[in-house]
């Protein structure tokens, strides 16, 4: 590769990361977040088994490191990698936590793999498992995805509706099914406000670029209206 080559290429990556950074609207983000967020505290306060107080936190940081993979300069399988490689480093730190401090990490982390193990045998047998762990480990990773994947989703692939539907199923099936379904009952229409307000932020952002590219000429205010509107 020639030293022009070289920095094309090094120009082509650099509008490569300042196009991501620029779909990474502050706002929309902390609606995104908050999507993702409300499915996982009404889980943790449904109090289905113990430590799913582990799972908004988990979620946090599947959102923190979605939003440093978009304005990043990875792409497609790489990303997808990094996601998967960082929640499994994440998932094994968080529950070895649980486990008891009076092992070592190493024998934690072998015991946690054993449960695993067991568990996965267990449901191929056919029968049920009674390791209340392996519900938290199997909402963490489901968290994680949605938290991931679904920030990847959102601001670098333009999609919002699919990245929007499993967080919300998420969130009617355990108000629907939880013992303490009337002291969850807030969590669903407050995910269906800040879901409604997600819609229409992206929906304005959508057309300003449209308006952008088209040069335009829109009203100041029709911002204002667009938002009132929805």
């Amino acid at each position: 590769m020639t030293v022009t080559e070289a920095a094309r290429v090094d120009e082509r990556a650099a509008a490569q990361g300042s196009a991501a950074r620029q779909r990474l609207d502050g706002w929309t983000f902390v609606l995104w977040s908050a999507v993702v967020l409300i499915p996982a505290m009404a889980l943790a306060a449904a109090n289905w088994t113990d430590d799913l107080g582990l799972v908004p936190w988990i979620t946090t940081a599947g959102l923190g490191l979605g939003a440093l993979l978009v304005i990043s300069r990875f792409h497609g399988r790489a990303a997808f990698l990094l996601g998967v490689g960082y929640g499994l480093v994440i998932l094994l730190w968080r529950l070895t936590d649980t486990l008891d401090p009076g092992m070592g990490w190493r024998e934690r982390a072998i015991d946690l793999a054993a449960r695993v193990a067991t568990f996965v045998t267990v449901v191929l047998a056919g029968e049920p498992s009674r390791d209340s762990l392996m519900f938290v480990l199997a909402m963490g990773i489901a968290f994680w995805g949605m938290a991931v994947l679904g920030t990847w989703w959102v601001f670098r692939r333009g999609g919002l509706w699919l990245a929007v539907l499993l967080p919300g199923l998420a969130v009617f099936l355990n108000v629907y099914y939880s013992r303490y379904g009337s002291r969850l009952q807030i969590y669903l229409p407050a995910f269906l406000l800040v879901a409604l307000a997600l819609i229409v932020r992206t929906e304005l952002s959508g057309r300003r670029r449209g308006w952008e590219l088209r040069r335009a000429q829109v009203s100041s205010d029709v911002s204002s209206r667009i938002t009132q509107a929805g």
